[in-house]
């Protein structure tokens, strides 16, 4: 029980941690984009990071690395206007967010591993 509340804790800093490193390199690269420098819970885009973040944990956790595809799959098709006016923009912000989650994830799955064998 203890293993999976520390992983709820770690995936959870690892969320905001993340989510503060991909604002800020959004906003290095371009200043004037429409990104607010400040995490709102009532922003639909911290909910869809939070459930791609979530999604990314889960797919490392089970070992199920080509069902990531499914995230840049629903982006093309939900965001597929908005990728054609900035392809570049909505890719980075992709494949960071991807990177930290994976990264994330095996990071916590290592720490749980190390702990709790």
């Amino acid at each position: 029980m203890i293993k999976y509340f520390v992983i709820i804790v770690l995936a959870s800093f690892a969320f905001v941690l993340s989510s503060i490193i991909l604002r800020r390199i959004i906003l290095h690269v371009n200043p004037n984009c429409a990104i607010q420098k400040r995490m709102d819970w009532k922003d639909v885009g911290l909910w869809i990071g939070l459930c791609e973040f979530v999604l990314i944990l889960m797919f490392v956790f089970v070992e199920e690395y080509t069902a990531i595809a499914i995230i840049f799959a629903a982006k093309e098709l939900v965001r597929a206007e908005d990728i054609k006016k900035n392809p570049s923009y909505y890719l980075l912000g992709t494949l960071l967010n991807v990177t930290l989650s994976i990264l994330s994830a095996i990071l916590i799955k290592h720490i749980t591993i190390f702990y709790f064998s």
